[in-house]
């Protein structure tokens, strides 16, 4: 990786063997991306989301990072399939074992097999493998019926 890479991308080797991407998430996206706190699963929520935006009115520290909204915003939303909850701060997992790899994550993205290689396009395999993953991992999601 080249020194322009203000995403901080790498590549991390879980226990179970499985080679996982980390890239930080992008202070240009317009959402925020809470993983479950007990499986890989993850949502990422647009800020122009109409129940966002009623939750941002409701905290009276209206700070995005301000643990009063953070805690608002993940008590909003509906449980993971698996009954875990959707936290800022879970530790991130392997998609293959489901252990915990990063602990101490904030801004991270989720991990992937994706190509390693900034100078080329990904190859079929890697393609598919990562679409397979945004079909698996990625969790729509669902609010709660009071905020």
């Amino acid at each position: 990786m080249t020194g322009d890479d203000w995403l901080h991308p790498e590549v991390v080797d879980c226990s179970c063997g499985a080679r996982l991407f980390r890239v930080d998430h992008s202070p240009m996206l317009d959402n925020d991306r809470l993983h479950c706190d007990r499986c890989p699963r993850f949502v990422e929520v647009s800020w122009y989301e109409a129940r966002y935006r009623e939750l941002v009115a409701s905290v009276p520290d209206r700070h995005r990072e301000s643990a009063a909204f953070l805690t608002g915003l993940e008590a909003a939303l509906e449980p993971c399939p698996c009954g875990g909850r959707f936290q800022v701060f879970a530790p991130r997992r392997c998609f293959t074992c489901r252990q915990v790899v990063v602990v101490d994550a904030i801004d991270l993205s989720p991990y992937a097999a994706v190509c390693e290689e900034p100078d080329r396009e990904p190859t079929a395999q890697e393609q598919a493998d990562f679409d397979h993953f945004e079909r698996c991992f990625r969790i729509t999601a669902r609010w709660r019926d009071v905020v």
